[in-house]
């Protein structure tokens, strides 16, 4: 095992070999007996997730549960970004070029532009032609 561990560490990682034998030494002291086990925590945690393997392994879960886990969360994160992206795409039509860059760029999110000020939305605001940095700022002192 430590041998397993170390030489991917150094090899496949390239981290420095004292630093490699330190975490070899971590995981063949542990519970986990089985180098490629080993090796397939450490390709989803990183050397330094011994504890949250055996955490994870004490509650019954493998390799391949967690990975499908971690993959399943990462599709979601995904999913999310694209709705939020297809999402600034309609608001960028709205406004002349940039203005939607601005306004993500600066925080504001799209139910910000539904905040009223000095009696009109930010929408309306932007749809008039005003200014944008103006609008940015009279929304964060909405938003305090």
């Amino acid at each position: 095992m430590l041998e397993t561990v170390t030489r991917f560490a150094t090899s496949g990682l390239r981290v420095p070999r004292e630093t490699g034998v330190a975490y070899g030494q971590r995981w063949a002291a542990s519970s986990i007996t089985e180098p490629d086990e080993a090796l397939e925590w450490i390709r989803l945690l990183g050397l330094g997730g011994l504890d949250t393997a055996l955490r994870l392994r004490r509650r019954g879960v493998t390799p391949a549960m967690e990975r499908t886990r971690l993959e399943g969360e990462e599709q979601a994160r995904r999913a999310a970004r694209a709705a939020e992206d297809q999402l600034w795409a309609e608001i960028a039509a709205r406004y002349r070029p940039g203005i939607a860059a601005q306004l993500r760029l600066n925080g504001c999110t799209a139910e910000m532009l539904d905040r009223v000020i000095n009696g009109k939305t930010a929408d309306q605001l932007l749809r008039e032609g005003r200014p944008v940095q103006l609008v940015i700022n009279a929304l964060r002192e909405t938003h305090r």
